[in-house]
């Protein structure tokens, strides 16, 4: 009996993972960016409230599956306005492009997709120096 519910747990999560592959077709939908940082010697520091202004919290991320996005300044509008559109793509070897208002990254790392929380990691020169940024949103 215990065996039976072991195997049958194995070949569920299996199946989950399967429907969450990291394609443009399963990534595709609307986000909130919930969190932005920034590593400093391996460890990640949450930036999140340097890098949005009140009024972003509530933004969305929409990554269309034809590789459009729109940057939609929801809810407490900003002033200016930051909507945008923009490209998005996955490259063969499955780094992730993203040209979307504040959430702008190249060639950046999916390092976790469960098919609702999509966390991304790029290098971007940040004042001179190269740093590793971790974006975090959730569908």
């Amino acid at each position: 009996m215990i065996i039976t519910t072991f195997l049958a747990s194995c070949s569920k999560e299996k199946s989950a993972s399967t429907l969450c592959d990291k394609s443009v077709s399963n990534i595709a939908g609307t986000y909130t960016p919930i969190k932005f940082e920034a590593s400093n010697g391996g460890i990640f520091f949450n930036i999140t409230n340097t890098v949005l202004d009140s009024c972003q919290f509530d933004d969305k991320i929409i990554l269309n599956s034809d590789g459009t996005s729109v940057y939609l300044d929801a809810g407490v509008a900003c002033t200016p306005n930051g909507n945008t559109n923009g490209i998005w793509s996955i490259s063969s070897d499955g780094k992730m492009t993203l040209d979307a208002g504040t959430s702008n990254v190249s060639n950046a790392e999916i390092t976790s997709f469960d098919c609702t929380t999509l966390v991304l990691t790029a290098t971007e020169v940040f004042a001179g120096t190269p740093t590793l940024f971790r974006i975090t949103m959730k569908k």
